[in-house]
């Protein structure tokens, strides 16, 4: 009896995790292994169809526990991963703007599969789980919830009204013209004025509400559905004509995220059928978003965009071949940035007004390296990383944040509020961005930090208000 109560208990939600993972470690190792040496195309297309093939076998085995397993922040950290690195080689008719050898295609390769393992792994080792899942925000009155919306939306476009002296007819047809050339563009460094700019971050918030109104609608009237929709739509069409292709594809993830996990309706065939739906919609949107990004939304309906402007190829940003030539180029011409890379992501939110000399970029930088000639050059969270010190930093940085990601994802497995629940979406935005750089992770926690105080201010639903009289009446008699 006593060696039955010794025996440990059988987690299957641990355990199949840690199968999932073992999968995703065992495939990646051999999808290292297999790597073709011939052209660097087909070294990245390889890897683009073995690794996508290995996370959808551990991530399938892991729905086990259910599809809702999906929806958690290190699933998506993962997946997000995957379509900024090889997703673009899934096409056939990919364009490629950018050249690398073999040999820094396989580098290229073997780091971002290291850091694929480290997110995997890190996933196990959750950071701030306890403390996150102690987080207890009020549920909020439906007409609360409703007035932060317009609140955040208001605010997450004042600068772009006040540039064009609230005239929306202004907006729209700014929005028509090419990309960067609207009157609401900031420049490079940023004065005053961007403290304005910045309150933008606030629509990722709108989309995660908007997302709670439509999922719990009967408890809102026809009018606010109405105005809610409008706002989503404008918004949408904003960063459509914007031609801010990751902006649209996190916001549209934020609503779904919200919407399917306060659906009490939400079934298993629902999940999939919605979200296949978004996905393919997306992937046409951001399509047409790359052929008339460059020329304009409105030269592109009228079809008088100089055909070299327009776009006709698959294309995300090349952060393969990105990466490729940051591993060739450092440490082998330049040293390696070092601690500038985690410094200047610490201080990003800082605003420049209130710190006129702070550090613009990192002594020897990426554009500088490969010859941007005045363009930014993507490499998300892996190359940056890389930059720190190597492959050793690029694995480690890559177990941090599959472990903050998991950490996170505690606080999810205890929602009990409205809310805790758009709460706990909205911090989505920032490990979705966290893969693209992150550099920009500090920033993409302002939103979370920004409604988490909001909430703490709005009234309380009546339910609420009612079981806090009865337990302080409790109190009271005792």
């Amino acid at each position: 009896m006593r060696a039955a109560q010794l025996r440990p208990s059988w987690d299957p939600v641990t355990d199949v995790k840690g199968i999932a993972t073992f999968i995703i470690l065992v495939g990646l190792l051999l999808c290292d292994l297999t790597l073709p040496n011939d052209n660097p195309l087909d070294i990245f297309r390889y890897g683009a169809y073995a690794v996508g093939a290995t996370l959808a076998i551990g991530f399938f085995v892991q729905t086990a526990q259910g599809f809702k397993i999906l929806l958690q922040p290190d699933s998506v950290a993962i997946f997000t991963l995957y379509f900024l690195t090889y997703a673009e080689f899934l096409s056939p008719d990919l364009r490629v703007l950018r050249d690398t050898t073999p040999e820094g295609a396989i580098a290229a390769s073997e780091v971002v599969m290291l850091s694929f393992a480290g997110l995997a792994l890190g996933r196990h080792l959750p950071l701030f789980g306890k403390a996150l899942a102690k987080i207890d925000l009020p549920e909020v009155s439906p007409a609360a919830i409703y007035r932060s919306l317009l609140l955040f939306a208001f605010l997450g476009y004042l600068y772009v009204l006040m540039s064009v002296q609230f005239d929306v007819t202004e907006i729209i047809s700014s929005l028509l013209l090419p990309r960067f050339w609207q009157p609401w563009q900031r420049g490079r460094l940023g004065d005053w004025s961007s403290l304005l700019i910045e309150l933008n971050l606030l629509l990722y918030a709108v989309f995660a509400i908007g997302g709670y109104i439509y999922a719990s609608r009967r408890l809102f009237s026809m009018r606010q559905k109405i105005i809610v929709a409008v706002i989503l739509l404008f918004s949408l069409f904003f960063d459509v004509a914007s031609g801010a292709r990751n902006i649209v594809m996190i916001r549209i993830g934020l609503f779904l995220m919200t919407y399917l996990l306060a659906d009490r309706t939400r079934s298993t065939i629902k999940t999939i059928a919605v979200v296949t739906v978004s996905l393919a919609g997306l992937w046409i949107v951001t399509g047409y978003m790359l052929e008339f990004r460059n020329a304009g939304l409105g030269a592109f309906l009228d079809s008088t965009a100089d055909e070299s402007m327009l776009e006709t190829h698959t294309m995300i940003d090349n952060n393969m071949y990105s990466i490729a030539n940051v591993i060739e180029m450092f440490p082998k011409y330049y040293d390696y940035p070092g601690f500038q890379v985690i410094w200047t992501s610490v201080i990003h939110p800082i605003p420049r007004a209130l710190w006129p000399d702070k550090p613009v970029d990192w002594s020897d930088s990426i554009e500088q390296a490969l010859d941007s000639r005045g363009g930014t050059i993507a490499v998300t969270y892996v190359g940056e990383a890389y930059l720190v010190a190597g492959y050793a930093t690029a694995f480690l940085f890559s177990l941090l944040f599959g472990a903050l990601a998991a950490g996170w994802g505690k606080m999810g497995s205890r929602l009990r509020t409205n809310a805790g629940l758009i709460l706990y979406v909205s911090g989505f935005y920032a490990v979705t961005l966290g893969m693209r750089s992150m550099q920009w992770i500090t920033v993409a926690i302002l939103p979370v930090v920004a409604f988490y105080l909001t909430a703490r201010l709005l009234p309380r639903s009546r339910v609420q208000r009612i079981f806090a009289r009865i337990k302080a009446a409790t109190r009271t008699t005792r």
